[in-house]
């Protein structure tokens, strides 16, 4: 008999010797050690994508890519305000590109995102909003400039046709919202609504304005104005919401927000009106789903949204307008996942008050994660007696993908909701993250377990632990929304003050909630016509103040009553809702060929009268923008575990407790909302008609299993005007020095700065923020690069060119705008004197190499992979620069450089090399080449030039490692030998490779004194001789006569 240990143990006393036998162990000494961990820079810029404002390491552009996502060039057109901020260069991801290019080693990048200091001043806020001349508060203007007032967010609500006969139109949604700046309003024009019930003639009236309904054509077109500060007709085009017709609502109207922004766009080109709105969220597919039909003859109105003091906080003070989205960056979260109904009372079910379990939340923040959905599938009840826990199985899906063919990102099986279980979902999971601590100023780290999931942490209920172990997942909340509205004409109205606006609560399924003293203004986003101007005079329907909370009319409180013509009141009532993501409600809806394979929840595909699209809805992201809310910490709207916050209202919420299988169909199955409660969707109002009735198993055992939910309320912290948030011009808010509480971009830059302040967090030998020329900003990356005696910073100059995102100048006026002078002056000034700073000029030209478009790009950009090239063509010390290492048209730079903003002179390139600044120089024959290679150190020495201090940089921590090998140990002559037999090899090794000329390291009883030795200190000396670059070259030419002879 022969027993087999593997432990790896080599002491007899290991294995356990009681009947005789052969004992075998195998012990594996052949592996390799692991390799050294190498070094590279920090890059500090924007990305599409990737973990947001904390380092995070990369070894390849292709893990770059997969992280962060591809460099952007910029100027590109399209619809910017959904596809995100691609109207700007990420300087840093070229940085990123050129450094790895020449795979020397990784690099550790830190994607910034808008962060606003937790104490911040008025200007310091992160986001965007519109522009408002007359704020709440002020004096009313003159009705002559009552257009000059407006500002804010304005949108198209949409209701169905109604029979002339009737004063209901039915149920409708907020379609679109367009965002105007100061001086701008849209109206509709159109034919208005009449009502033969007061005997007004049945013949169209021609109408335009706002808060007027309006109807559209038979195909569902409107037509909307534009108007400008006089009340003129700026732009006006007809549309529609048929995404494959020329007009098509985001099609003719501007989409693009940096276009409003008049310092950094030429507006006397623009389309008229342009200049002055935008076109942001629009809800085709949910629009569709109330109407039922994607045409027909139907009404719109157009009315502000959350405008001014209309809202009120639960406390009774003014919230966000719905266009101030002046807040930090956010993370993506799902709504809180809760369990199935374990009680025998199906009457009293009710979602909201069942256990909720875990919510997800994304790791990486930004508007990105909103490209993902999380399924819930395969769910199991226990059928073991002495294991109650069921099991589950969490998946990250696409965004883009169908239920017919999912794309699946990350899959974790089996999960469940037993603490103790290695298969418990926590741990599964992970619940890890970092949250930066303003008052130490450094990165602290929070959660129980390692996160396994690179796209979503877990959070947990805290009260949990001690719940019936028989919970599973069985639904999930949508996400937040305002509650909608019924709009109702004529005189009176909920409150005094907010005529014709009363709140729906519990729409979405939740039992009515009583109304507060604030009713009509604490619960409704939507305000009436005092808050747009219009297009009639004064008196007649009060459509010219912009009233903040005033109603419908600051002039004649007649609510949505409108005089036209003379023609008197068209009276009606209606109502509206905030748009919601569809879900799905039937099994067999969207293509699916097996109706058991359906997941229901949210569905992400475009809507269709039979259902059946599989089309992913380009639109889907627009449904998940954070709203903004006064009462939340953050100043965005976020699902709590008591709920939705005050005011707001979940759009679904969908449980597999509402799965209804009709007799005689086991093959399909269809949600109702409602149906276990009996309070259906569809009107039907028996209770316990659900699968679940009998049992929650029983829906499960029917093989619908698997539902869906969204990740939404991401947000960049960007202002959406600025085609590169981290503009310099943003940098000096007001003509005033920018600080960390005036001027969230400020603040963000030196938080990321401020991350890689301790060495022991961040390992780095290089610093870059490419494009960003603020002398503070700078100048503390290399105040934090000395202070760690470890790193380069590679910094950017301002006055040596101005790119197209900090103004609206031709190219040749933002050349010229600048000089090399003014560059050499405005450093000299700075009084830098640092080896651990470099500076480069001028501005060159890049090739992407992923779409061929050419960009200027900082010098960083290219200085930087040139640092990388050189190392990789010969060592760390030899000087980056020159025909043989800095030729950036052979690609010494690691991206294409094919132009330099100024072609330097002999003249020029002295200017620059005496003012320690390194020139970029272009030759007829050899090129554009990397002509200098100084650090920003006045005091002559050797560490006035990069190779030396790259050198320095190299050997100082290579000798840490090693002393890091005997801390601790025995301060005694063998330990010393053990370090000084390691750095002499090391250094030799250098001075072969031509790093030094010569060296000594002195470690014996003359450095470590006894003295030293009683208070645990090694001290050692260590003497370098570098080896000096050649960076000028002098030879005589000594001519001769014919008999003279050279040895004279």
């Amino acid at each position: 008999m022969i027993n087999k240990e593997t432990t790896g143990m080599s002491d007899a006393r290991k294995f356990k010797f009681i009947s005789p036998g052969i004992f075998l162990k195998e012990i594996d000494n052949s592996q390799l050690p692991a390799a050294q961990t190498e070094v590279g820079p920090v890059i500090i810029g924007r990305a599409q994508k990737g973990p947001a404002m904390r380092p995070y390491t990369v070894e390849s552009f292709s893990d770059f890519v997969n992280v962060f996502g591809e460099p952007v060039a910029g100027g590109s057109g399209g619809d910017y305000f959904r596809q995100g901020n691609i109207a700007g260069p990420t300087y840093g991801a070229y940085a990123a590109q050129a450094y790895l290019d020449a795979a020397v080693g990784p690099i550790t990048y830190v994607r910034m995102l808008g962060e606003q200091h937790p104490d911040k001043t008025t200007g310091g806020e992160a986001g965007w909003t519109t522009t408002l001349d007359f704020e709440g508060g002020q004096t009313a203007p003159q009705e002559s400039l009552a257009y000059q007032a407006n500002g804010g967010a304005y949108g198209l609500f949409v209701l169905p046709s109604s029979s002339v006969a009737s004063a209901s139109v039915g149920s409708g949604s907020l379609a679109a919202i367009w965002y105007m700046d100061s001086g701008s309003t849209v109206n509709l024009s159109g034919n208005a609504r009449f009502d033969l019930q007061l005997g007004i003639s049945s013949a169209p009236v021609a109408a335009s304005g706002s808060a007027i309904l309006l109807q559209s054509d038979s195909t569902l077109n409107f037509t909307a104005e534009i108007l400008d500060s006089l009340g003129g007709v700026a732009h006006k085009t007809s549309f529609n919401f048929d995404r494959n017709s020329d007009k098509y609502i985001r099609k003719v109207f501007n989409t693009n927000p940096t276009l409003t922004n008049s310092t950094i766009t030429d507006t006397s080109v623009l389309k008229k009106g342009e200049s002055t709105y935008w076109l942001g969220e629009t809800f085709d597919s949910y629009l569709f789903e109330k109407l039922n039909t994607t045409s027909g003859t139907h009404f719109g109105i157009i009315l502000g949204i959350g405008s001014g003091s209309g809202l009120q906080t639960a406390a009774g003070g003014n919230a966000p307008a719905w266009q101030e989205r002046q807040f930090s960056f956010q993370s993506a979260e799902s709504g809180w996942i809760f369990s199935q109904d374990l009680g025998t009372s199906p009457t009293n079910y009710d979602a909201t008050q069942m256990t909720k379990l875990f919510k997800f939340i994304a790791r990486d923040a930004g508007e990105h994660a909103h490209r993902f959905k999380i399924s819930i599938e395969d769910i199991k009840a226990s059928t073991n007696d002495f294991d109650k826990y069921g099991t589950f199985s969490v998946v990250i899906r696409k965004a883009s993908d169908s239920d017919v063919k999912p794309v699946i990102v990350e899959r974790f099986s089996q999960c469940n909701l037993n603490p103790s279980s290695p298969s418990y979902v926590k741990k599964k999971i992970g619940d890890r993250y970092v949250e930066w601590d303003y008052e130490d100023a450094r990165m602290r780290e929070y959660g129980e377990y390692i996160n396994q999931s690179e796209i979503i942490r877990i959070d947990m209920n805290p009260d949990i632990g001690g719940a019936d172990e028989r919970l599973l997942p069985f639904g999930g909340f949508g996400p937040i929304r305002p509650f909608g509205v019924t709009l109702i004409s004529g005189s009176g109205g909920a409150v005094a003050g907010e005529s014709g606006i009363i709140p729906i609560a519990g729409n979405s399924g939740v039992s009515t909630i009583a109304m507060d003293s604030y009713a009509g203004r604490h619960y409704s986003f939507v305000v009436g016509s005092g808050s747009i101007a219009g297009t009639f005079a004064a008196g007649t329907s009060g459509f010219t103040g912009r009233g903040n909370g005033g109603g419908f009319g600051d002039k004649a409180q007649s609510g949505f009553a409108s005089s036209v013509a003379g023609s008197g009141d068209y009276p009606f009532t209606g109502s509206v809702f905030f748009p919601a993501p569809l879900t799905r409600l039937s099994a067999s809806d969207h293509g699916s060929a097996s109706p058991k394979d359906a997941y229901f929840g949210l569905q992400t595909n475009l809507w269709s009268s039979a259902r059946s699209s599989t089309a992913y809805d380009d639109g889907y992201t627009d449904y998940l923008r954070g709203i903004p809310n006064a009462d939340s910490p953050t100043g965005v709207a976020k699902d709590t575990i008591s709920g939705a916050p005050d005011g707001l209202e979940y759009s679904w919420i969908f449980t597999l407790d509402d799965i209804v299988v009709p007799s005689g169909k086991t093959n399909d199955a269809y949600w109702f909302s409602g149906s276990r409660n009996g309070h259906r969707m569809d009107g039907a109002t028996t209770a316990g008609d659900s699968v679940t009735s009998a049992s929650y198993s029983a829906v499960l055992d029917s093989g619908f299993d698997k539902f869906t939910i969204p990740l939404y309320g991401g947000s960049d912290g960007f202002n959406i005007k600025d085609k590169d948030p981290f503009a310099d011009y943003r940098l000096t808010p007001s003509g005033t020095s920018a600080t960390v509480k005036n001027s969230a971009v400020y603040n963000t830059v030196k938080k990321s700065i401020d991350s890689l302040k301790d060495p022991e967090f961040v390992e780095m030998n290089m610093v870059a923020l490419p494009g960003v020329v603020n002398e503070n900003l700078t100048g503390h990356a290399i105040n934090v690069c000395e202070e760690r005696g470890d790193a380069l910073a590679v910094i950017d100059l301002r006055g040596v060119y101005q790119p197209f995102t900090e103004n609206a100048n031709d190219f040749k006026s933002r050349v010229t705008a600048t000089s090399l002078d003014g560059a050499v002056t405005a450093l000299r000034d700075r009084s830098i004197n640092s080896s651990y700073g470099c500076a480069y000029y001028p501005w060159v030209q890049i090739q992407d190499t992923i779409t061929g478009q050419s960009l200027w790009a900082p010098p960083s950009v290219a200085a930087v992979g040139t640092l990388a090239s050189s190392e990789r063509k010969s060592e760390v010390w030899f000087a980056p620069a020159g025909f043989n290492r800095g030729g950036l048209t052979d690609g010494s730079a690691g991206l294409p450089v094919t132009a330099v903003t100024e072609k330097l002179s002999s003249k020029d390139r002295d200017k620059l090399y005496g003012a320690n600044i390194n020139p970029i120089a272009s030759f007829p024959s050899e090129g554009i080449v990397v002509f200098g290679q100084k650090t920003l150190q006045v005091t002559p020495s050797a560490l006035d030039r990069i190779n030396v201090r790259r050198l320095m940089i190299f050997i100082k921590k290579e000798v840490s490692r090693i002393a890091a090998s005997i801390l601790f140990d025995q301060n005694v002559s063998v330990t010393w030998q053990r370090f000084t037999g390691q750095v002499e090899p090391l250094l030799s090794s250098v001075k072969v490779r031509l790093g030094l000329t010569d060296f000594k390291v002195i470690l014996d009883e003359t450095t470590t004194t006894p003295d030293l030795i009683d208070r645990n200190i090694l001290y050692a000396k260590i003497f370098l001789k570098p080896a000096r670059a050649i960076e000028f070259i002098a030879i005589d030419f000594n001519i001769t006569r014919t008999g003279a002879a050279f040895e004279d």
